[in-house]
């Protein structure tokens, strides 16, 4: 893992530590979350969502489509591939069901903009 995402990650998990939250999940498509990018850097060419989950005590993770695979390869996180939707929406719920605090990311839309606003929202898994 590349120092720089190495430093972020230390940082995001004793913030977590500090504040009672279990993991962060970030969430990234075609370079609209300023946040992912400055954690994992620029990733050109992307085509599909992708997401890192930062747990407080583990190591990290990207969830990332198979399309993609080698546009992450170079920042050796632990990667796991999603290839359909269907997998994917009973990926996450597999993934988090052992947290119960989770910062998440949501999208806002800005209508007098036309804008698409990336916001903290901490979440209660149950």
């Amino acid at each position: 893992m590349p120092h720089n995402i190495k430093n972020i990650v230390i940082n995001a998990q004793k913030f977590m530590q500090d504040n009672n939250i279990d993991g962060w999940l970030l969430y990234d498509y075609h370079g609209m979350n300023p946040i992912f990018r400055e954690t994992v850097g620029e990733i050109s060419n992307v085509t599909r969502p992708c997401w890192l989950w930062i747990p407080q005590k583990d190591t990290p993770e990207l969830i990332v489509s198979y399309v993609d695979q080698n546009r992450f390869e170079h920042l050796k996180i632990k990667t796991t591939f999603w290839v359909s939707k269907i997998l994917l929406e009973k990926f996450f719920p597999k993934k988090i069901k052992a947290y119960t605090r989770i910062f998440q990311q949501k999208k806002i839309k800005n209508s007098s903009r036309g804008a698409n606003l990336r916001v903290l929202n901490r979440i209660q898994n149950s």
